[in-house]
């Protein structure tokens, strides 16, 4: 190789620098010892994010890393939940993390990142519920979120809770408290209910 030839080729290899000859001994273990380094601290972020997404995937409810527009971290289930792959796949299926969530007078949801915030800050613990359709059809979840600030980013887990069969149980229960079980018409409970409503209008 021709001096020039060196230099090509260590830009190739996105070497931040070399050394000329003659070679100075220490310049060369200085720049050798740090190039060490950030091979080292490399490899300990990939065993790390590898060791992250284990716990992630190993949890038995839903967990999503994002600041809403990208996602950083997802468990296997969140993207099961989608029949999805990974992130890629899931963005070219959903413009977004907002586009999940069904909009329901009765369920979290929101446009923008603001307003889903906004709605699930001012909301009650047990009206912390979102609605999402899925691979296996449409299901509720109850939604946990915990900011943290990473430099000068805000990211956010995201915990979904399967709770589909309670949000079912419940219906049956308001539904059996408001029939007769006879004729399946309003029952007194609902009558009095309704004429109140009407009462005070």
């Amino acid at each position: 190789h021709t001096e020039s030839g060196f230099t090509l080729e260590a830009l190739d290899l996105q070497v931040d620098g070399y050394i000329t000859k003659p070679v100075d001994k220490k310049r060369l273990r200085s720049k050798l010892t740090a190039l060490a380094k950030n091979i080292v601290n490399e490899r300990e972020n990939i065993k790390k994010s590898k060791i992250l997404q284990n716990i992630l995937d190993n949890q038995s409810g839903i967990t999503v890393l994002t600041d809403f527009t990208t996602i950083e971290f997802a468990s296997a289930s969140f993207f099961n939940l989608f029949g999805v792959k990974n992130k890629e796949e899931f963005f070219n299926r959903f413009g977004g993390v907002f586009d999940v969530f069904i909009p329901h007078k009765d369920y979290l949801y929101g446009k923008t990142k603001s307003e889903f915030l906004d709605r699930y800050n001012s909301a009650k613990d047990e009206k912390k519920v979102v609605s999402i359709a899925g691979v296996d059809g449409v299901k509720a979840f109850y939604v946990n979120i915990d900011p943290i600030g990473i430099d000068t980013d805000t990211l956010y887990i995201i915990s979904l809770t399967d709770i589909t069969y309670l949000q079912e149980e419940k219906l049956k229960i308001q539904y059996k408290a408001t029939h007769d079980e006879l004729t399946g018409s309003y029952n007194r409970v609902k009558f009095d209910e309704l004429f109140e409503v009407e009462y005070l209008r």
